[in-house]
């Protein structure tokens, strides 16, 4: 039988890990897109639904990084196969949703929302498989050993995060590559 403390305690890591990833990416990229925004949104034709779509984003972005624990949490759990089903419902309804959005008129705003909405749901899906195969959700523990694992698991933890962020990167740009 799997090793429910342990299963815990690297639980209560993961997500002490993203949520510090989260906080790291929130300062950066909002610090960063913030300027960039104050730079151009007076040279858009509503400068305030620039920054209503700036918020959004970022709250869409900040949300998937942290939130991503649980995808990564599932794979870990020898569970690649649902992670990759959730993953696909989500990235194709947010591709179904701004398309929806911006045929109805939501204009700049509907990427992020679309973006926003869809990432819960792919994050929702990923909770609630994760939390069947641990069963009921009870923290066994105090939360003491996190910092010891962190240090443990760290030489992976980097690996996979450069190889995440890449694909990240990769998959987010091609909005931007010229046809």
């Amino acid at each position: 039988t799997p090793n429910i403390p342990l299963l815990w305690s690297l639980f209560r890591t993961v997500r002490s890990l993203y949520r510090r990833l989260a906080l790291v990416g929130f300062l950066i990229l909002g610090a960063v897109g913030t300027w960039a925004v104050s730079v151009h949104a007076a040279e858009t034709t509503w400068p305030g639904g620039t920054w209503i779509a700036w918020f959004i984003s970022l709250v869409a972005a900040i949300s998937e990084i942290y939130l991503g624990w649980w995808t990564n949490f599932l794979i870990g759990m020898n569970q690649p196969l649902s992670a990759a089903k959730f993953a696909t419902v989500g990235y194709s309804l947010n591709l179904l949703l701004a398309c929806i959005l911006l045929k109805t008129g939501f204009g700049l705003l509907s990427v992020p929302i679309s973006s926003l909405i869809s990432s819960l749901l792919q994050r929702t899906l990923n909770r609630k498989a994760t939390l069947k195969v641990l069963g009921d959700f009870q923290e066994i523990g105090d939360g003491s050993d996190v910092a010891n694992l962190l240090r443990t698991l760290w030489p992976n933890i980097w690996r996979m995060g450069c190889l995440l962020l890449a694909n990240y990167v990769a998959v987010n740009l091609i909005v931007f590559i010229p046809m």
